[in-house]
């Protein structure tokens, strides 16, 4: 049974069935049901210090590392994307003399949200794009 305690007095009414009172800053035991623990948590009892989780401190990183894959996946994919618009349209006035797109065409392409590509990016972007395009003919 987890022990639980609360910065004030506070009793917990739950559906599970359980209504354990709580006395400011004292320890008290619960019964473990997740639904009843989530319920005090939502309502400022916390953990004694003895019974905290580590897990979920350790996991945060991951959720962190997760969102900027994401957000790099959708980078990449706007970017192909933006490249793509300007192959297809065959403007020169969007190519550069190496013929890969000029940034601020490619920039003009994609959400303003997203960073800026560099040149660098974006030229191996249109790279892996052509690639890509070699191997399916």
């Amino acid at each position: 049974m987890p022990m639980m305690q609360s910065p004030y007095d506070v009793q917990i009414i739950s559906l599970t069935g359980h209504s354990p009172v709580f006395k400011k800053d004292v320890p008290t035991s619960i019964p473990d049901t997740p639904m009843l623990v989530e319920e005090c948590l939502k309502r400022g009892v916390i953990m004694c210090p003895e019974q905290m989780p580590t897990a979920p401190i350790a996991a945060a990183p991951t959720e962190i590392v997760d969102n900027e894959v994401d957000a790099e996946r959708e980078f990449l994919v706007a970017l192909d994307g933006a490249i793509m618009k300007i192959l297809i349209r065959e403007d020169p006035a969007d190519l550069k003399a190496d013929l890969t797109p000029k940034v601020n065409k490619v920039v003009a392409e994609m959400s303003p949200d997203l960073r800026r590509p560099t040149a660098t990016e974006i030229s191996d972007a249109y790279r892996r794009l052509q690639e890509n395009i070699d191997l399916a003919e």
